[in-house]
């Protein structure tokens, strides 16, 4: 069991960015959050260095590490790179959630759950109309807000997962990628990474660890900034409204497919 004001629980925000200036947006918030996790950067834009100095002036000043690549890995394997980089380390963190770097993460506690609860899902609230909805954020927005659009948050960012499980869902990716940057490169616009990940995700979990399930917590702990005037994220053009909901469930069952048939093809690891 896990309680959220268990010393011995070692947490980790794994951050994406490529257009670094968007982390103006994140890391001050996630400064106001206290210091007991570990914050992973990784810095997908080979043309701009990171550097620790950038991330303490904006407000963060807990345990920090950075990775800057010399190529762009694209948002699918900058995750995993983050993750490789958590276990090579030698950690051994209890709890793992992700970040985008134009978004916001609200709370930092892990509730106590049962052992069997692979991850913890909570609501998120999308901004995406009136940039003033941006400044009345703040820690209340934990229990509901009236701005935005508020709902279930099922997508690997804010959602915090187990490491045990997410390590092993990394080697169950890593095999896939090819075939992953094969069809989003064919895909109109730029995917919802974080939403394809968690389904996948749960594809794997039911395979290896069908005793287990995630738990929903009826609390808003992420905002995901989607206003207007952004055209393009990582280089990909984002779908506008009036295509984005036909494009996503497309886009998920094509990914749904891929998921199903490795583990049809026993890609998963054997059951322990």
């Amino acid at each position: 069991m896990f309680s959220m004001f268990n010393k011995k629980t070692r947490i980790f925000i794994g951050l994406t960015t490529f257009d670094l200036e968007t982390l103006n947006v994140s890391v001050p918030m996630i400064g106001k959050l206290g210091r007991n996790f570990t914050l992973v950067i990784h810095n997908d834009n080979p043309e701009k260095k990171l550097t620790k100095r950038t991330i303490r002036k904006l407000g963060w000043h807990g345990p920090l590490y950075i990775i800057n690549t010399d190529k762009n890995f694209g948002e699918w394997a900058a995750r995993l790179t983050i993750l490789d980089f958590i276990k090579s380390k030698n950690f051994k963190p209890n709890w793992i959630t992700f970040l985008d770097d134009g978004d916001v993460l609200l709370d930092a506690n892990i509730p106590t759950v049962a052992d069997e609860n692979f991850a913890i899902i909570q609501n998120a609230t999308t901004l995406k109309n009136n940039f003033a909805d941006f400044f009345r954020i703040n820690r209340t927005w934990v229990s509901g807000t009236e701005y935005g659009t508020t709902g279930a948050h099922f997508d690997i960012r804010g959602t915090w997962v187990r490491a045990k499980v997410l390590f092993e869902y990394a080697d169950f990716i890593r095999p896939l990628l090819p075939r992953i940057n094969e069809i989003a490169k064919e895909l109109k616009y730029r995917l919802n990474v974080g939403e394809i990940l968690w389904n996948g995700l749960n594809i794997f979990v039911r395979e290896k660890y069908p005793f287990m399930s995630a738990i929903y917590m009826n609390k808003t702990n992420y905002i995901v900034i989607h206003f207007g005037r952004y055209v393009t994220k990582y280089k990909q053009r984002i779908a506008t409204d009036n295509v984005r909901k036909a494009f996503n469930k497309d886009a998920h069952e094509v990914f749904t497919k891929l998921f199903q048939d490795a583990v049809t093809e026993n890609i998963v690891a054997p059951k322990q």
